[in-house]
Protein backbone atom coordinates (compact mmCIF):
# COMPACT_ATOMS: atom_id res chain seq x y z
CA UNK A 1 0.00 0.00 0.00
CA UNK A 2 3.26 2.14 -0.55
CA UNK A 3 1.75 5.39 -1.47
CA UNK A 4 4.90 6.86 -3.35
CA UNK A 5 2.96 9.52 -5.71
CA UNK A 6 2.92 11.92 -2.41
CA UNK A 7 6.33 12.61 -2.36
CA UNK A 8 9.22 13.16 -4.49
CA UNK A 9 11.09 10.81 -5.85
CA UNK A 10 14.63 11.58 -3.34
CA UNK A 11 11.80 11.93 -0.28
CA UNK A 12 10.73 8.67 -0.66
CA UNK A 13 13.35 6.72 -0.92
CA UNK A 14 14.78 8.38 2.38
CA UNK A 15 11.31 7.62 4.32
CA UNK A 16 11.76 4.20 3.10
CA UNK A 17 15.89 3.64 3.86
CA UNK A 18 16.03 2.19 7.34
CA UNK A 19 17.53 5.49 8.45
CA UNK A 20 14.22 7.12 6.92
CA UNK A 21 12.38 4.75 8.67
CA UNK A 22 14.18 5.14 12.02
CA UNK A 23 13.35 8.93 12.03
CA UNK A 24 10.17 8.42 11.21
CA UNK A 25 9.08 5.80 14.31
CA UNK A 26 11.32 7.75 16.51
CA UNK A 27 9.04 10.85 15.70
CA UNK A 28 5.88 9.60 15.84
CA UNK A 29 6.45 7.72 19.07
CA UNK A 30 7.87 11.32 20.58
CA UNK A 31 4.25 12.95 19.14
CA UNK A 32 2.41 10.34 20.25
CA UNK A 33 3.53 9.85 23.92
CA UNK A 34 3.32 14.06 24.01
CA UNK A 35 -0.14 13.95 22.50
CA UNK A 36 -1.07 11.34 24.93
CA UNK A 37 0.77 12.75 27.98
CA UNK A 38 -0.74 16.12 27.46
CA UNK A 39 -4.71 14.89 28.13
CA UNK A 40 -6.51 16.57 30.58
CA UNK A 41 -6.85 14.85 33.90
CA UNK A 42 -10.03 12.80 32.93
CA UNK A 43 -9.49 12.79 28.83
CA UNK A 44 -7.15 9.94 29.17
CA UNK A 45 -9.31 7.43 27.21
CA UNK A 46 -10.67 9.98 25.21
CA UNK A 47 -7.49 10.88 23.76
CA UNK A 48 -6.53 6.88 22.72
CA UNK A 49 -9.75 6.85 21.36
CA UNK A 50 -8.92 10.26 18.83
CA UNK A 51 -5.55 7.99 17.94
CA UNK A 52 -7.87 5.18 16.85
CA UNK A 53 -10.09 7.09 14.83
CA UNK A 54 -7.30 8.99 13.38
CA UNK A 55 -6.05 5.56 12.29
CA UNK A 56 -10.04 4.40 10.90
CA UNK A 57 -9.89 7.93 9.02
CA UNK A 58 -6.81 6.64 7.07
CA UNK A 59 -8.12 3.82 6.29
CA UNK A 60 -11.69 4.64 5.32
CA UNK A 61 -9.92 6.95 2.69
CA UNK A 62 -7.63 4.34 1.44
CA UNK A 63 -10.79 2.26 0.63
CA UNK A 64 -12.54 5.33 -0.96
CA UNK A 65 -8.97 5.84 -2.96
CA UNK A 66 -9.13 2.03 -3.91
CA UNK A 67 -12.72 1.77 -5.14
CA UNK A 68 -12.04 5.19 -6.99
CA UNK A 69 -11.72 5.09 -11.45
CA UNK A 70 -14.25 2.52 -11.51
CA UNK A 71 -11.47 -0.41 -11.18
CA UNK A 72 -10.86 -1.76 -7.40
CA UNK A 73 -7.37 -1.98 -6.37
CA UNK A 74 -7.76 -5.34 -4.49
CA UNK A 75 -4.91 -5.14 -2.14
CA UNK A 76 -5.29 -2.05 -1.28
CA UNK A 77 -9.19 -2.19 -0.49
CA UNK A 78 -8.13 -5.62 1.41
CA UNK A 79 -5.42 -4.55 3.40
CA UNK A 80 -7.41 -1.47 4.25
CA UNK A 81 -10.63 -2.92 5.51
CA UNK A 82 -8.64 -5.69 7.59
CA UNK A 83 -7.30 -2.42 9.26
CA UNK A 84 -10.67 -1.53 9.68
CA UNK A 85 -12.30 -4.67 10.78
CA UNK A 86 -9.31 -5.23 13.74
CA UNK A 87 -10.30 -1.24 14.55
CA UNK A 88 -14.00 -1.54 14.90
CA UNK A 89 -14.20 -3.82 18.11
CA UNK A 90 -11.15 -1.37 19.95
CA UNK A 91 -12.98 1.28 18.88
CA UNK A 92 -16.59 -0.11 20.33
CA UNK A 93 -15.20 -1.23 23.25
CA UNK A 94 -12.57 1.16 24.47
CA UNK A 95 -15.19 2.83 27.73
CA UNK A 96 -14.86 6.76 28.44
CA UNK A 97 -13.24 8.06 31.28
CA UNK A 98 -16.53 8.66 33.29
CA UNK A 99 -17.55 5.12 32.70
CA UNK A 100 -14.04 3.94 34.20
CA UNK A 101 -14.48 6.31 36.89
CA UNK A 102 -17.66 5.53 37.84
CA UNK A 103 -16.63 1.52 38.21
CA UNK A 104 -13.02 2.90 39.97
CA UNK A 105 -15.53 4.76 42.63
CA UNK A 106 -17.51 1.64 43.23
CA UNK A 107 -14.61 -0.25 43.59
CA UNK A 108 -13.22 2.04 46.38
CA UNK A 109 -16.49 2.00 48.05
CA UNK A 110 -16.73 -1.67 48.37
CA UNK A 111 -16.00 -3.07 51.62
CA UNK A 112 -12.91 -5.57 51.99
CA UNK A 113 -14.05 -9.16 52.22
CA UNK A 114 -14.06 -10.77 56.30
CA UNK A 115 -11.27 -13.03 56.70
CA UNK A 116 -14.12 -15.74 56.48
CA UNK A 117 -14.83 -14.79 52.83
CA UNK A 118 -11.52 -14.58 51.74
CA UNK A 119 -10.22 -18.11 52.96
CA UNK A 120 -14.08 -19.57 51.72
CA UNK A 121 -12.70 -18.45 48.26
CA UNK A 122 -9.74 -19.93 48.89
CA UNK A 123 -10.80 -23.31 49.69
CA UNK A 124 -13.26 -23.28 46.55
CA UNK A 125 -10.50 -22.82 44.43
CA UNK A 126 -8.25 -25.40 46.02
CA UNK A 127 -11.08 -27.41 45.32
CA UNK A 128 -11.33 -26.52 41.79
CA UNK A 129 -7.92 -27.20 41.53
CA UNK A 130 -7.92 -30.35 42.26
CA UNK A 131 -11.20 -31.42 40.37
CA UNK A 132 -9.16 -30.08 37.05
CA UNK A 133 -6.32 -32.22 38.66
CA UNK A 134 -8.40 -35.32 38.42
CA UNK A 135 -9.60 -34.88 35.59
CA UNK A 136 -6.29 -35.52 34.15
CA UNK A 137 -6.47 -31.07 33.18
CA UNK A 138 -3.78 -28.37 33.65
CA UNK A 139 -6.62 -25.55 33.57
CA UNK A 140 -10.10 -25.41 31.85
CA UNK A 141 -9.12 -24.76 28.31
CA UNK A 142 -7.82 -28.24 28.45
Amino acid sequence: MARSERYDASQWRFMNSPEGQGKIRATLKNYLRSFLDSAPEGGELARVQEVLLMVKKYYEQEVRSAQEGGQIDIERDSKATEVLMALAPAIRQIRTDEEVGVEDAAIRNTPLPSPEKIAEEIEAYERFQRWLSEQGKENIWD
